[in-house]
């Protein structure tokens, strides 16, 4: 999705910015489909306890089982067994995704 970009760099980036204090990661399930996720995974998995993973559900997924297979997909693209939070990236009904009630995204 980011043409030009080396993913080493990314890594030693994001490896960077923990070296300078920076422990909270921000990303989502949409960026480069995923890929911006194993990019956070591959840079920080060896001090995982030490940082906060942030990532989002895109608005095309807040159906409550299509909200629990988005996790499950970040989990793994995460290499990790949790997530320190999980947001809504856009609300329902953003960039042509069907509205979706939120009492549906968030039920039992």
């Amino acid at each position: 999705m980011w043409a030009g970009i080396d993913d080493r760099e990314t890594r030693r980036a994001l490896r960077a910015a923990f070296d300078a204090g920076i422990n909270a990661f921000d990303t989502a399930e949409m960026y480069g489909r995923g890929h911006s996720e194993r990019m956070l995974a591959a840079a920080t998995a060896d001090i995982r306890p030490q940082v906060v993973y942030m990532t989002k559900v895109f608005p095309n997924h807040l159906q409550y089982d299509q909200v629990i297979a988005a996790c499950h997909r970040s989990l793994k693209n995460l290499q990790t067994d949790y997530i320190d939070l999980y947001q809504i990236h856009w609300p329902a009904g953003s960039w042509g995704s069907r509205p979706v009630p939120i009492e549906e995204t968030f039920r039992r």
